[in-house]
């Protein structure tokens, strides 16, 4: 069986859409659920859910601790596949989508991680920019839509779609500390330090491109600054989980690396250079890796200050 669990948090805007797209589903013939997880929702999500309760196997939970993590463990505790897929509330499956995990699950016995493809779902028309970071892979949870199948790294897999055996679910427990609290100021990077602690310890993971889904993009989600502070918080989880961190000895400046604002400065400086030439989406890129500096930069100070670093 496949269990897909699904943690929601004010989802109601995005579940009507992915709701309906489960009912067009080829159901895979080891059989399937659904594990909705309802983290303290103070919308009408859980009613919307229940809604499909006779259309769909849906098991629907509830957790009151605020936190994805702790949402997905819930979830995670009561499953009965021998295959685990992880999604969101906001996304669009293809219709193959579970069918091409099972036969990639039984194709490929030795992998223990599955990666899926993710492409967007525009509520409203992208700008040519926010397009062009879709297809690379560089905004809203997407893969590069020309990546091949083939061996992944845990920091290339996106958190809206991918599958783990169940004999790795009782040997890796979710990290309850990071990821999405219903704050606005949290830590990026759960389904990353889930997966780095699985591939350090030496188990497969393979990206199957034919199993694809779609993220929801909300027209409030398209804006410069909601993809800034994305990646702002995307550079405080490089951070905490170490894909990227500070190291050495260097001068610091109120209690951040010294250098952080001479680079800042020369990159601002770039940035402005191809807004000014018209290239928006080389001036756009900038600005991403200037909030992710920012954000490793943050959570460098936060650690140092709470002793963890």
């Amino acid at each position: 069986m496949i269990s897909v669990i699904v943690a929601t948090y004010n989802g109601a805007a995005t579940l009507p859409l992915m709701l309906e797209s489960l009912c067009q589903l080829q159901l895979p013939l080891c059989g399937c659920e659904f594990i909705f997880v309802d983290n303290a929702s103070s919308d009408n999500s859980a009613d919307l859910i229940l809604d499909y309760a006779e259309k769909l196997p849906i098991v629907f939970l509830e957790e009151k601790r605020q936190g994805k993590n702790f949402a997905v463990s819930c979830g995670v505790a009561v499953a009965k596949g021998d295959l685990i897929v992880f999604s969101d509330d906001d996304i669009i499956p293809n219709s193959d989508w579970l069918i091409r995990y099972e036969q990639a699950a039984q194709e490929q016995p030795l992998v223990s991680v599955f990666a899926g493809q993710v492409r967007h779902y525009w509520v409203s028309e992208p700008k040519c920019w926010l397009e062009q970071l879709g297809l690379d892979g560089a905004a809203f949870a997407g893969t590069p839509a020309n990546r091949p199948p083939g061996p992944i790294k845990a920091v290339e897999i996106k958190g809206p779609n991918f599958m783990v055996r169940q004999s790795l679910i009782d040997e890796f427990e979710f990290n309850t500390s990071i990821g999405p609290n219903g704050s606005s100021a949290y830590v990026a990077g759960s389904e990353t330090e889930y997966l780095l602690r699985i591939e350090q310890a030496g188990y497969g993971m393979q990206y199957i491109p034919c199993a694809v889904v779609r993220h929801i993009v909300k027209p409030d989600q398209m804006t410069l600054s909601s993809i800034l502070k994305r990646y702002y918080r995307i550079g405080r989880g490089m951070e905490a989980t170490g894909v990227a961190a500070f190291s050495g000895n260097f001068r610091t400046f109120f209690g951040y690396p010294r250098f952080i604002s001479t680079k800042t400065a020369r990159q601002l400086t770039t940035s402005l250079y191809f807004a000014l030439t018209g290239n928006r989406y080389r001036s756009v890129r900038v600005l991403m890796q200037i909030a992710v500096q920012l954000g490793r930069a943050i959570q460098w100070k936060s650690s140092r200050q709470s002793g963890v670093a």
